[in-house]
Order: C-alpha cells, then structure tokens, then sequence
C-alpha cells in the first residue's frame, strides 16, 4: 500500500445509530494527526452526525457515497488507508465494499456477526488480500471480539493445546438497535430461501479457510436442551450469538494452524439459575429462540415482529447504554496435563452498542495505524484475534474492559 493516500480512515455507515456512536468514540480518541472521513448516503446527515461530534472533528471529510455504487466505493478506498463500516445488513449490501478495498489494497473492519456474508467475502477476497497484503477484518464488536480475544488469551495463558474451552455469559445488562433487527430478518430469509445457506448456517465449521482440513469431533450443536454441565459448574442454555462466535473461534484457531489446539471442542452457552428452576428458564429460552425463528421465516409474521422492534436508526436509550455491562467467562482444559484455567471478560456499557462502539472504534484505530497497515505480520479474511490480537486487547483494557487469567483447580 503507497503511503501517498489523502486519509487515514473512513467511516462507512456513520448516520446509523451504532455509527453515530463509533464516530463519537472516534472524535474522543483519534490521535490528532488522524485523518478521518465519514461516509453515508445524505451529505445533510453527515454533516450534521458532525455538528455534534465537537471542534476534534470539525475537519473530518464528508463523503456521499451509495454501497452498491461500485466506482464510487473503488474511488473511496482508493483515498484511505482504511475503512471501517457499520452499513448493515451486510449480507445484503456488504460484498461491493470489501470488493473495492481488495481492489485498491485498503484495510477493511466492520461489526457483522453475519456468517453467510463472512464465508461470501472469504471466498470472494481472501487469495486476493492474501496477495496484496490487505487485511479484511470482520465480526469487530461484542460479536465477536471478546469471544475471539478472550480465547487466544486462555489458550496463550495455559501455555498448553486446549482439549476444550466453554464461554458462559454471567450478567449481561443491553438492548438492541434496528440495524440489529434488520440483520435477523435478513439472515433468517437467506436461509429459508436457500438451502447451501442453511447447510452453512448449521457446519460448526462454515468460516474455515479449507473445511476438508478441520477435525471430525461428532456433533458441536449450538442449541442444546439445557442441563447442567459438569466441565464448566453451571446450568446452562443456548446463547443467541454462538452460532456466529463459535465459527468465528474456530477460524482463528485455523489460520494459526490450530495453535489453540488441534482438536479443540469450543462452545458457547448462557448460564441459567441453579436447580429445577433454572432448567425451567433454560427451556423458555430455547423455545424462544426458535419461535422467534420461526416466526422470522415467515414473511407476514417476520413483518409484524419488525413493526414491534426497534426501527432504522433506533437503539437502546442513552442510559441503558451506560447502565449495560457484561462478564463473560470462558473455561478451558489443556490436552495433555488436563490443567484447568479460565477468563473472564468483563466491560461496562451496554454490549450491542456502548461496548461494541469501544471495541470497533480501537480496532479502528489500529487498522489504519501507518505503521501496522504498511507490514502487516498476517493478511487476507481475518478474525479480530488473528488482525489485532494481544494489541487490541492490550488497548481494551484501557477502554472499560478487563480480561483476567484465574488457574482452575
């Protein structure tokens, strides 16, 4: 990549409601020699998502640009280092974006925790950004940095290949935007309409770099009857964001050559109360998890369950977002010795949003970093762990999280 480029980042999407709030995280922390631009459809909205950012970003570069007007994408990422983006559904609209920064070698990151479209920009970009030393990064918020960093750091913590690790949720307190909706209905239609992308939906392995390679350890099913689970100590139930954190765990350990450990059963799951009456709850959640869809495969009923969540450009009330909070805990035994430890992950701010705005705006900031962005150590389809690794960790801890070792007797 020439150095010779007009800005440093260019933030796609920035007028939607998790935009809005990556562009102030942006303003609050960008270095001051940062040269930023934020992109949308309506220069009237984004002038005015800049009005209220403050004099650090008075000069920030307004760029009108539609995401399926491929010349215009080619000739913005032509100008950056970088770009980032919360233009969702990204299964939608997402391909043309990560084509043109593949196309004129500029780093990409967004927040997608959409699998269809992350295996659709492996296939279509990898080999390619592989050769042109680009990095396309995905699934940079609470789906699925804490996850995905969390796990690296077990693993690099026991010193030992993982025989299993198990993330459960502890006290999650958060809502959920329209954009979030949006990105439901249209995974749901995707797979209803198209039987490789619910096999897809369905391989505990749909992210890898060659499926052929991967182990066959029998089912790793993500909705489970709840029970209780001797490995982690706990009542436990499906969690909603397993489907895309799992795949996206398995693909780092992947590309690392399976450094976590060869044959690594990983799983996900929400800690339910102890006793009858946690099992109770568990199946609850299990039942709607799948009435909602089922409900969502539906077009008229899909149509109502919109009409009844939050809208475009709508989220959690600026106090919910302060009063959210998180605490993850991923549990991991190693292969051989069968040494026990565990991480807990923990952020304040509401998850979806207040948190991911954090996490993505850091992510951010050191994709377009000139340094980094000129030698990058690993290139192609990447997982936050494999882009940024111990680097955004290290940056989170200074942002309102904290990831903490404990050896497990």
């Amino acid at each position: 990549m020439t150095n010779r480029r007009e800005l440093d980042l260019v933030l796609m999407g920035a007028t939607g409601f998790t935009g809005r709030l990556v562009a102030t995280h942006l303003a609050r922390h960008a270095p001051g020699t940062h040269r930023i631009g934020i992109a949308g459809r309506s220069i009237s909205r984004l002038r005015e998502v800049r009005d209220q950012l403050g004099a650090r970003a008075s000069q920030w570069e307004l760029i009108e640009v539609d995401s399926s007007d491929n010349d215009r994408l080619r000739q913005m990422a032509a100008r950056t280092r970088a770009i980032g983006s919360t233009a969702g559904p990204f299964d939608a609209i997402g391909l043309p974006l990560v084509h043109a920064c593949v196309a004129e070698a500029t780093n990409y990151a967004d927040i997608t925790g959409e699998t269809t479209f992350i295996r659709q920009s492996i296939d279509l970009a990898h080999e390619r950004a592989v050769a042109n030393g680009t990095r396309i990064v995905h699934a940079c918020g609470f789906d699925s940095v804490p996850s995905d960093l969390g796990t690296q750091f077990l693993a690099s913590s026991l010193g030992e290949p993982l025989a299993r690790a198990s993330l459960v949720t502890g006290e999650t307190i958060g809502g959920f935007s329209g954009g979030t909706v949006a990105s439901m209905v249209a995974i749901v239609d995707r797979a209803r309409r198209d039987p490789e992308a619910r096999a897809l939906l369905s391989d505990p392995y749909a992210l890898s770099p060659d499926r052929s390679t991967e182990p066959d350890l029998g089912n790793q099913t993500d909705f489970f009857a709840p029970g209780f689970d001797p490995f982690t100590g706990r009542m436990l139930a499906p969690f909603l964001m397993a489907p895309i954190n799992t795949r996206v765990v398995r693909r780092s350990n992947s590309l690392q050559q399976w450094i976590y450990g060869r044959s690594l059963r990983y799983s996900e799951a929400m800690r339910m109360p102890d006793g009858p009456a946690g099992r109770l709850m568990g199946f609850g959640l299990l039942a709607g998890i799948a009435g909602l869809g089922a409900a969502l495969a539906v077009p008229p009923l899909a149509h109502l369950v919109e009409r009844l969540l939050p809208k475009s450009g709508e989220g959690p009330s600026p106090d919910l977002q302060r009063r959210g909070r998180f605490s993850l805990t991923i549990h991991g035994e190693a292969v051989g010795s069968g040494r026990r430890g565990r991480v807990v992950v923990t952020g304040d701010g509401d998850p979806g949003y207040s948190a991911t705005s954090r996490m993505f705006g850091e992510a951010l900031l050191l994709l377009s970093d000139g340094n980094r962005v000129e030698s990058p150590a690993r290139a192609g389809v990447l997982t936050p762990a494999t882009a940024f690794g111990p680097a955004l960790r290290e940056r989170l801890l200074t942002r309102g999280f904290t990831f903490a070792y404990h050896d497990q007797v």
